[in-house]
């Protein structure tokens, strides 16, 4: 072999090595990557502070578009923030969305990160008052207890009921919508019930032991939110807004029908409120 034809090799064989390795790299653990994440958190921050003191009743939706590396998830938080829209138009939204969806690095939203999102929840806590609503709203997959977490193509930590719970109970005794897109998110109804949780809403895409259905790759947004947004485009036409109780009712409806078009098992969207609630102020 040359001297030409040996260092040839020996960079074709370096830049294959650079491109398995780049490959192999962890870009959520980069410095670039985490610059990015707290420059579009900050600037999430910077934008609902200049306003957050404007007027009130104010609705503070907190979005986690869970899963990522497929644009269902993300898809399903923009929704659901039309949809609070349409149910809340008294209320002026102060939207802090996270979103998973980016494979390789942050793009319009910062990633979820627990941090952030405790920082979030003090400066909620700290502005919210009497009369305001928050809403936390979550889209992935789901087992009982339990929502998924990716970022990109990269498995993170679950978020579990004790995690949110946590966080729950940070924002005090305020009354917090709690919107849920997961495969069986009706058990964290179940879990708050028990916990007693008196003063929040829980609006969820499946029964506790069954799956909802949307959440392929090729989908934009799950079966459960386009229902839920379509059910609350139908009965926006009134003087009043459409309450959560009717919303609902017409959403299972919707997704019945998908379900059984398709012959599958019933997800059972689900709706509970705490006992102490205000329904006037939830719009029930």
């Amino acid at each position: 072999m040359t001297g030409g034809s040996r260092r040839r090799r020996t960079l074709a064989a370096a830049i294959v090595a650079s491109l398995l390795l780049g490959g192999c790299q962890t870009p959520l653990h980069s410095s670039a990557y985490q610059s990015k994440n707290n420059a579009l958190y900050n600037d999430l921050l910077l934008d609902n502070l200049d306003r957050i003191d404007e007027g009130r009743p104010r609705l503070f939706f907190i979005g986690l578009a869970l899963w990522g590396g497929e644009r269902w998830s993300a898809g399903d938080i923009l929704r659901m923030q039309e949809i609070t829209a349409r149910i809340y138009p008294a209320f002026r939204p102060i939207p802090f969305v996270f979103s998973n969806e980016a494979v390789t690095a942050p793009a319009d939203m910062p990633s979820f990160d627990p941090l952030m999102l405790d920082k979030t929840i003090a400066l909620v806590r700290a502005k919210a008052a009497p009369g305001d609503l928050r809403v936390i709203a979550a889209a992935s997959h789901g087992a009982p207890g339990r929502l998924s977490n990716r970022i990109g193509t990269q498995n993170q930590r679950p978020v579990d009921a004790a995690f949110l719970i946590r966080r729950l109970r940070r924002l005090g005794d305020l009354h917090t919508l709690l919107m849920l897109s997961a495969c069986h998110s009706g058990s964290f109804a179940e879990i708050l019930e028990r916990e007693d949780f008196r003063r929040v809403m829980v609006v969820a895409s499946a029964r506790s032991d069954r799956t909802s259905f949307g959440c392929s790759p090729a989908e934009t947004s799950t079966w459960f939110v386009r229902a839920l947004a379509q059910a609350s485009r139908e009965l926006a036409t009134g003087a009043q807004p459409p309450g959560w109780s009717a919303v609902m009712e017409r959403a299972r409806q919707i997704v019945s029908e998908w379900e059984r078009n398709w012959a599958l098992a019933a997800s059972m969207p689900q709706l509970w409120i705490g006992k102490d609630a205000d329904r006037d102020l939830f719009n029930f």
